[in-house]
């Protein structure tokens, strides 16, 4: 896993860099695809796919270079995939939930809603809970640090 994070990390910024040098048509509009409005409208890089790619395989490498190079196991397993959970989880769960039932929004101007942070906030600790659970005998140490984990995600996805 570590290397194949760090070698499609390679890549994307070599294709990232053949987009913005050389300008093929097809790649350009197949990146362009997938911008957000916050993207599109500038002039600089396309960066949302390196940033989704960190956040997933960040943790995992982080763990394996702390653990030279052996296996994790138990909670920190979990720790490591934490990039996966934040992301595949709670990202999720924040979109969709916040797109259904989101009223009340941060700040005047976004369309992140609280109700759709505390989604992501909830569904974070509560798969932490259950994945230690399945890891490990002794989740119970670790429960207040998937709490305080996810709400730090929280009130960062909600403001950035």
């Amino acid at each position: 896993m570590v290397f194949a994070f760090n070698a499609v990390s390679v890549w994307l910024i070599m294709i990232e860099q053949l987009r913005r040098h050389f300008k093929p048509k097809r790649l350009h509009d197949f990146f362009i695809s997938f911008c957000d409005e916050r993207e599109l409208y500038q002039d600089g890089p396309i960066l949302t796919h390196l940033y989704l790619l960190l956040g997933c395989g960040l943790p995992i490498t982080v763990s394996f270079i702390i653990f030279d190079g052996g296996f994790f196991n138990g909670e920190f397993s979990t720790l490591a995939f934490s990039g996966v959970i934040f992301l595949g989880v709670g990202d999720v769960a924040a979109a969709l939930y916040g797109r259904a039932y989101g009223v009340q929004k941060w700040y005047k101007g976004t369309n992140k809603s609280q109700q759709g942070s505390m989604a992501l906030w909830f569904c974070c600790t509560v798969t932490y809970i259950l994945l230690s659970s399945l890891v490990c005998d002794h989740t119970s140490n670790f429960g207040f640090c998937f709490f305080i984990g996810s709400l730090v995600v929280m009130f960062f996805e909600a403001f950035t």
